[in-house]
């Protein structure tokens, strides 16, 4: 490697631009979606006790949409609660989770969101996400079920609509 590429090289790793620098020309969104710091289950029915319980991944979730959105997407419980903004509110609607990997079943998870704009609906969805496979354990595939989720809800920001059925 001659001069040129390693001073290229040196330069790229430190100023972070790699190959794709419309990255790191992106600074925040102006005005981001906000969501809450948990994901909260539509009721008691949802999943069962223990898993509700023991299993955290509807506190990782909000933190898997932010990621997967690049930057349209913020954590703000202070903002979410106080009226204006963008918000989109998630809610898991439905969950059957067995630990056992193929041997215990299929096992699937379920969000619905509404998207407001200073208090007017602006965009709704439901979405599931299933597997027959899993983990061993029941948290680590309702994990592997949110990260899924938290991918389509991100897809799903880039053109909301109102009542859409999200597919993976």
């Amino acid at each position: 490697m001659g001069v040129r590429w390693s001073a290229l090289l040196i330069a790229t790793l430190v100023c972070g631009c790699g190959a794709n620098p419309a990255v790191v020309a992106k600074g925040p969104i102006a005005n981001p979606v906000i969501i809450q710091s948990v994901i909260p289950y539509l009721d008691d029915e949802v999943g069962n006790a223990d898993l509700r319980s023991s299993c955290d991944w509807n506190r990782k979730l909000p933190g898997h949409v932010v990621e997967e959105a690049d930057g349209r997407v913020v954590i703000n419980e202070a903002a979410f609660d106080a009226p204006g903004g963008r918000k989109l509110s998630l809610t898991v609607v439905n969950m059957h989770v067995v630990g056992g990997k193929g041997f215990t079943g299929p096992k699937w998870a379920g969000l619905r969101g509404k998207l407001t704009e200073d208090g007017k609906l602006i965009g709704s969805f439901e979405n599931s996400r299933a597997t027959i496979a899993g983990s061993f354990g029941a948290c680590a595939t309702v994990q592997d079920l949110g990260e899924e989720l938290a991918e389509d809800v991100s897809i799903w920001l880039l053109h909301p609509a109102i009542d859409t059925e999200v597919k993976d």
